[in-house]
Parts: structure tokens; C-alpha cells; sequence
């Protein structure tokens, strides 16, 4: 298995980290790598490295801003209203958007159910420190356990079977920062 474009740590900081220094566990920090990265993701409720997201569907809400899933934002392609049978696509006057993913339009959202698509892109370039020290932090802590416990931490896929309340603390406290919280 190969590190996923996508993940929060290299196979050389976990090694160094971990203090390895030949090859034998490299295909084991691979999957816990992708694994972690992928639970870090959901959850903090966002993705982390810098990517296009196309078309990403938001609810009109009637107000003048949109909350964009992931951030920071660093720039917007495109904006299309979907609704009555046409796409329009709107100017770029229409609106702005900051870093915070907060997407301003002075004439308002109008209300609907995934009457938008954003195409945008988001996300560091350069993983923050603490970030890759939660990442590097919990490939210790699944290191360390049998694989066994693994196992049952991850699906073959690398996905999280754990609920939230099975992160280490100090994992949560390193990732609260970039948590996204979801107001339903």
C-alpha cells in the first residue's frame, strides 16, 4: 500500500518519530498513516491538505453567507444556483469568500435543498504542526497496540470503526482547533 496523496504525516516523520529505522514495518505505517489520516478527518468533520472540491452541494439558507465545509479557503471556481430545471452560473461580483470558508452574497442564498454547487479549493498546502503531531501521536498509540486492536479500529478500507470517544485525549485537544462544528 502506498501513502495517500492526502496524508497528515510521511512515512519518514513516523519512522523518525517512532524511532525505526529499517524498512520491516514500512507497509504497517503505511495503512496506519492512511487509516489515521482518514479518522482525523471525520473527526474534525473536514478535510485537512489542500484540494479542489467540485461541486460540492449547500442548502440556500435566505441568508447573505454560506458556511463552506473545509477551510482555509484559497480560492472559489466557480458558483451555480440549481433550481426550477436550469443551472445559472453566478458572476463572480455576486459574491465573496473569506479564508474562514464564509461565503458572502449581499442579495442572499435563496432557500432551497442543495440548490448550490461550489466548486473551490481548500486546505494547507503545509499540514500545521499540531495536526501532524496528532496524526503522528495516534500511528504511535495503534503501534504500539496489538493488531488485534487495530483491526477493530479500522476497517480494510482504512476507515475509522471507532466512535469519537475512543481518541486519546491528548489527540482530541491537538485537533479542537480544526474541528468543524455542524449546526443542523
Amino acid at each position: 500500500m502506498a501513502i495517500s496523496p492526502y496524508a497528515l504525516t510521511t512515512l519518514a516523520n513516523a519512522k523518525e518519530y517512532l524511532q525505526i529505522t529499517d524498512t520491516s514495518q514500512d507497509a504497517r505505517l503505511e495503512i496506519l498513516i492512511n487509516g489515521t489520516t482518514i479518522a482525523i478527518e471525520n473527526y474534525i468533520k473536514r478535510k485537512v491538505k489542500e484540494r479542489t472540491f467540485t461541486d460540492e452541494a449547500y442548502d440556500g439558507n435566505g441568508t447573505d453567507l454560506l458556511f463552506l465545509k473545509n477551510k482555509p479557503v484559497s480560492s472559489i471556481a466557480s458558483v451555480k444556483y440549481v433550481g426550477n430545471g436550469i443551472t445559472d452560473i453566478l458572476e463572480m461580483d455576486n459574491y465573496r469568500v473569506d479564508a474562514h470558508g464564509r461565503l458572502y452574497n449581499a442579495s442572499g442564498w435563496v432557500r432551497g435543498f442543495q440548490n448550490y454547487l461550489v466548486t473551490y479549493t481548500a486546505g494547507y498546502s503545509t499540514i500545521p504542526d499540531d495536526i501532524q503531531l496528532a496524526c503522528l501521536k495516534w500511528v504511535e498509540y495503534l503501534y504500539k497496540t496489538d493488531i488485534a486492536s487495530y483491526s477493530s479500529a479500522f476497517d480494510q478500507a482504512g476507515n475509522s470503526t471507532q466512535s469519537p470517544h475512543w481518541i486519546p485525549t491528548v489527540i482530541k485537544e491537538l485537533l479542537s482547533p480544526y474541528k468543524r462544528v455542524v449546526i443542523l
